[in-house]
């Protein structure tokens, strides 16, 4: 299986590159993208040829009436494992009303992820991991996924981006990618990425882009 992981780097401006000319079975977007797709056409046609999931963060914002009514979505997902009453920071959040709401399946990340979660540092890393593990993909893409080394695509950079972005944070999440990838050694990762990121193992290419 074939999937896409979305992140919301600036390398989305390259959605076009060759590599991704073949169609996915399924495109992850990850956190928020119904800005995007209104404010940049090239982004919005190639998503309209897509299956969809939808990667939420724990703020469960990003989804709205426009995206679930013009794009093929079939699932949304909270970037975390059903709540148990735990005290794991994975299982601390609840479905809102809000999201529930919407004419889309929902849910949380299923369970059989929660063996890996001691790697995740980022929404990006549970993507993959609900990609490979849930789905079954065999070939992951990812585009958008710039480890902070560049601004968030149309420059609409977080508040936290300045924290986010500095190279402790970077590290870790290069460091949990890593992991994943070498994890799942029967798995092909392609970056299309601005980032600085090659953990030189056999089953990963690096596709190099400008900001």
């Amino acid at each position: 299986m074939r999937v896409l992981i979305c992140g919301r780097g600036a390398s989305l401006k390259h959605i076009q590159h060759e590599k991704l000319a073949n169609k996915f079975e399924y495109v992850f977007l990850v956190n928020e993208f119904n800005i995007f797709v209104r404010k940049n056409k090239e982004l919005a046609k190639f998503l309209k040829e897509q299956k969809i999931i939808q990667q939420i963060n724990i703020c469960q914002t990003g989804v709205d009436n426009y995206l679930v009514e013009n794009f093929n979505i079939e699932k949304i997902y909270i970037s975390r494992l059903k709540p148990d009453g735990s005290q794991s920071k994975w299982r601390q959040a609840s479905l809102s009303p809000v999201i529930k709401s919407y004419d889309v399946e929902s849910g949380y990340q299923p369970d059989e992820l929660e063996p890996h979660m001691e790697i995740v540092k980022n929404s990006s890393d549970i993507a993959i991991l609900n990609a490979v593990v849930n789905y079954g993909a065999t070939e992951v893409y990812t585009i958008g996924i710039d480890f902070y080394e560049s601004q968030y695509f149309l420059g609409m950079n977080e508040s936290d981006f300045h924290a986010c972005s500095s190279e402790p944070v970077k590290n870790k999440i290069k460091n949990s990618h890593t992991k994943i990838i070498s994890k799942f050694p029967d798995v092909s990762f392609t970056y299309i990425t601005t980032a600085n990121f090659n953990p030189e193992l056999p089953n990963f290419e690096l596709v190099k882009v400008g900001e």
